[in-house]
């Protein structure tokens, strides 16, 4: 594999809503191995609080395509507590649109 530390930023775009919750708290610690202290994790993905907030037809016709928002596993992944867990700091979510959000955080040094 990749060496520990070796990298000042890590990105995921639109890829964590499609892996179950548990896949996506991996490579997200993988994210943390990677990145050298102070680097930067950025990820660009729906984010599951607004998703509970469409209209219910709006929510239900998102669903039917996304396997891990069907269950409702991906609701539960909470971007803020799931990343301070793993060990980084300063997490930043901002939304961009209706649904997405871009949320970045730091590897403490």
């Amino acid at each position: 594999g990749l060496p520990s530390g070796s990298f000042d930023v890590v990105t995921f775009n639109f890829i964590l809503h499609e892996l179950p919750r548990a896949v996506s708290l991996a490579a997200l610690r993988e994210a943390h191995r990677l990145l050298a202290p102070g680097g930067v994790v950025a990820m660009l993905d729906i984010d599951p609080r607004r998703l509970l907030e469409l209209p219910p037809l709006r929510r239900w016709a998102f669903q039917v395509t996304e396997p891990w928002c069907k269950n409702g596993e991906y609701y539960s992944l909470n971007f803020k507590t799931a990343l301070e867990e793993i060990g980084f700091d300063s997490v930043k979510i901002t939304s961009n649109d209706p649904v997405n959000a871009v949320v970045a955080a730091r590897k403490s040094k």
